[in-house]
């Protein structure tokens, strides 16, 4: 098979996914453009607007909320999030989320915050530092707290969605892409090839979210992705041994990983050859 031909019903099947999924963006910045905005791409699903947290509020959540659904965005420029616990009984009876950037407030901090305020529904976004690292954090404050949400927008963790999902937190990820700075297909991507379910792919494409906002889940007819003849040579492909994790600031799955699991995922994800670079010579 002509590569090219490998390469259109690759794309075919990618978009056809794509367009079948559920998508609801939790994490649209309009005013922030990417550094060439001539080239910015329109967003292109649907997504929910969101408000700065501003005590300024008081008593407007249920008139916005009767025209829109919308999330409250924590700034902490206005200081820490109990300051603003004056909103808090009004965001609660009307089904509006609270989105942090997880550098601008301690993981701990944000448990004892989420454990204080059970009936409040927060999701964790990436700030400016890769939020790569803090995956074991994230999944003790998610394990922990119920009431807390990852949105994928960056979240670039191997395998991180299906090892969410296994831990039965597959419901706790929400669909995120950061439109227009960034191309949305970097969060679709992980979820359109993952190895989860479709009911999984529909969920975190945007029925996480339409249930925090109180609406119906939306189920279209399935689109399975279908792996490419592998094609593609990865050049620089981490790997680690056990006993070496400490190298590691983050888990990586391949401390389990058999020749066979390698091959398997190359399969999956159209890779026909790797070249390793074991990560404890660095």
């Amino acid at each position: 098979m002509e590569l090219i031909e490998i390469l259109d019903r690759f794309r075919g099947n990618y978009f056809d996914i794509k367009e079948a999924l559920p998508w609801l963006d939790s994490c649209v910045w309009e005013t922030d453009k990417p550094a060439f905005a001539g080239f910015a791409k329109p967003i292109e699903t649907n997504f929910v607007e969101s408000l700065s947290l501003d005590v300024s509020l008081k008593g407007k959540l249920s008139n916005l909320r009767r025209k829109k659904a919308f999330i409250l965005r924590y700034d902490p420029h206005i200081g820490s999030l109990d300051s603003c616990n004056i909103l808090f009984p009004e965001m609660i009876e009307n089904r509006v989320p609270l989105a942090v950037l997880h550098t601008d407030i301690d993981f701990d901090e944000l448990m004892n915050f989420a454990n204080k305020n059970r009936q409040i529904n927060i999701i964790i976004e990436c700030g400016t530092r890769k939020i790569l690292y803090f995956f074991e954090k994230i999944k003790e404050v998610l394990k922990e707290c119920k009431n807390t949400f990852l949105c994928t927008y960056n979240f670039c963790n191997w395998l991180g969605h299906e090892q969410l999902c296994g831990m039965g937190l597959g419901d706790r990820i929400i669909y995120g892409s950061h439109m227009p700075a960034f191309n949305s297909d970097v969060s679709m991507g992980p979820v359109i090839m993952s190895h989860l379910s479709w009911e999984n792919k529909c969920d975190i494409a945007g029925n996480n979210l339409r249930r925090l906002l109180g609406e119906e889940p939306v189920y279209p007819a399935e689109v399975k992705y279908i792996p490419p003849r592998p094609f593609i040579i990865d050049t620089h492909t981490h790997c680690i041994r056990p006993g070496y994790a400490s190298y590691a600031r983050f888990y990586t799955p391949d401390l389990e990983f058999t020749p066979s699991d390698w091959i398997k995922f190359m399969d999956l994800c159209g890779l026909d050859q790797i070249y390793l670079m074991p990560l404890e010579s660095l």
